[in-house]
């Protein structure tokens, strides 16, 4: 077999139109909205942004559903630029089969988020590699078998309790084997976060694992994710020489940056206002969610990236200008719902509520 490569076929794209569960259509009409009545008070309503309703959904019935918004339960991903960035650095060593990166951090910058979703994406696209997502646990002293422990947990097996290290190694081992032959593939990927917890002896057994699959005709990728400590450790690996490991799994160290300027918040803005949707066939963003009525004409989140950011910076005088996920998402929460109420034709957003939006988040 060549092992040339001429081109790349025709690669998914990153998809931006992130929303959670919640209620569904079916949940939120009664059984009489599908009378002509009722289709008639739905077109009677509000009006819709270019992208309108499919199903006869009503916006005035948002209090109903307010509670089970992504953005009351927090639980909703924005694909920020640098989100992107690590999901097509994944999918591409995925895709070319080669060994692992390592994408490293401050706390809160959404490192763990990133890689949940791109274990999400991945599975998508790849349906016939076996993925699992671990996370890095610290132990007092080094000890045998932790790496495989912690993998057996990802992968919610019940047998990540045994005791014996060779036996954890075998389950490890025979189950990779078992779900990349039921899913007629030979790839494996471990997500693996936190990795800056991890020692040299659970890299060196997760070089074993590595191996023991490569004689078994599996090829192993693995995404890590860590705090910036892990650079330190990258350092200690090569003063002991264990280069191995480093050209294994942290050949490319790749910085995870917040949000560290205007045009990166202005562009998770833009998401939130265009590409965003809730409930799913909804077709709403959920800017017009929140303000319906100002964004059927022409109220966007985005135009107010200056100002959002000058509060941001003016917020916490003489710190970096970077802001953690959390923290941006948090402003949008308060600008949301704190704003909600206030949506009407013509609505503007002020410096005071910007600024009391910054309170409520408390960053």
């Amino acid at each position: 077999m060549s092992t040339s490569i001429n081109h790349k076929p025709d690669r998914k794209p990153i998809r931006k139109r992130v929303g959670a569960d919640g209620p569904t259509p079916d949940e939120m009409r009664s059984e009489n909205d599908q009378s002509a009545g009722a289709q008639a008070e739905i077109d009677s309503a509000v009006e819709k942004p270019e992208h309108s309703p499919r199903r006869p959904w009503l916006i005035e019935r948002r209090d109903e559903m307010l509670n089970d918004h992504p953005v009351v339960k927090g639980n909703y991903t924005v694909p920020t630029p640098m989100l992107i960035h690590a999901h097509e650095e994944a999918r591409d060593r995925v895709w070319s089969r080669r060994t692992g990166v390592v994408f490293y951090g401050e706390t809160r910058a959404g490192k763990t988020t990133c890689a949940a979703s791109i274990r999400d994406y991945l599975k998508d696209e790849f349906d016939t590699i076996y993925i699992v997502m671990a996370s890095g646990r610290r132990l007092l002293r080094p000890k045998e078998g932790h790496m495989s422990r912690l993998i057996l947990e990802g992968s919610g097996h019940i047998l990540a309790n045994r005791a014996d290290p060779d036996a954890l190694l075998r389950n490890v081992n025979l189950d990779v084997m078992t779900n990349v032959a039921n899913l007629g593939g030979d790839q494996f990927v471990l997500l693996l976060d936190e990795v800056n917890l991890c020692n040299e002896c659970d890299l060196t057994e997760l070089l074993e694992i590595h191996n023991m699959l490569w004689l078994k005709g599996i090829k192993m990728t693995t995404l890590s994710f860590g705090q910036p400590e892990i650079i330190s450790l990258i350092t200690s690996l090569r003063e002991t020489r264990q280069n191995q490991i480093i050209a294994r799994f942290f050949r490319k160290p790749i910085p995870f940056l917040c949000c560290n300027s205007e045009q990166a918040l202005a562009a998770v803005l833009h998401c939130l206002d265009e590409d965003t949707e809730w409930p799913e066939g909804s077709g709403w963003t959920f800017t017009y969610f929140f303000f319906p009525k100002a964004f059927a004409n022409g109220f966007r989140l985005e135009k107010y990236s200056a100002s959002i950011w000058s509060a941001l910076v003016n917020a916490l005088p003489g710190q970096p200008t970077s802001f953690t996920m959390e923290a941006i998402a948090l402003t949008i929460n308060g600008l949301y719902l704190g704003t909600r109420d206030a949506d009407r034709d013509g609505l503007v957003l002020t410096d005071q509520d910007i600024s009391r939006a910054l309170a409520s988040a408390d960053i």
